[in-house]
């Protein structure tokens, strides 16, 4: 006898109000674990420092440098630009 004959058996020995019932307990456990993975897939990101100075600023607990960064190309355009800015300088 395999699992859907048992629950059949056992679902044609209950009255209509345990069937209602049991009807209600699994859908509330569906529509319970749908809102909590909803909930759990959302992140919620807050603001947590606004306009600081950098000697407000937390510092990273490893070396102690503050925890923002100014950030810099990752392509080799930097010095290029650098060097251009330099040579326009200077031909003045």
């Amino acid at each position: 006898m395999n699992l859907f004959q048992k629950i059949g058996i056992v679902w044609q020995k209950v009255s209509l109000v345990q069937r209602a019932l049991l009807i209600a307990i699994v859908l509330t456990f569906i529509v319970i674990g749908v809102l909590l993975t909803n909930w759990a897939r959302r992140p919620d990101m807050r603001m947590l420092y606004q306009q600081l100075s950098p000697e407000e600023a937390p510092l990273n607990p490893l070396d102690g440098s503050p925890r923002y960064q100014l950030l810099t190309p990752i392509c080799g355009a930097a010095p290029l630009r650098q060097a251009i800015g330099r040579s326009s300088k200077s031909s003045k």
